[in-house]
């Protein structure tokens, strides 16, 4: 599992850019927020099975989606499956 903070309010969210073959994405809480008031953030989960065997690297762009500019972050993983 990967939890990545986040506000969603903001128009703003995490995107997977590239996922390894060697992971599946599994269901699950995709968001959280971290209190009931409006306009507060909160964390970005994302999960993944191991399928097969293999290595690579899993990225992601926390990024407004009808934006066309640099992500505001990113986060990237090197992920090795035994």
């Amino acid at each position: 599992m990967i939890a990545l903070p986040g506000n969603p309010t903001t128009g703003y969210g995490w995107e997977i850019d590239d996922e390894p073959l060697m992971l599946q994405r599994a269901d699950g809480l995709d968001y959280r927020p971290s209190s009931g008031l409006i306009g507060s953030g909160g964390t970005f989960y994302f999960r993944y099975e191991a399928v097969k065997s293999g290595t690579g690297r899993l990225e992601l762009a926390y990024r407004r989606p009808w934006e066309v500019v640099p992500p505001q972050q990113t986060f990237s993983i090197s992920v090795t499956v035994e």
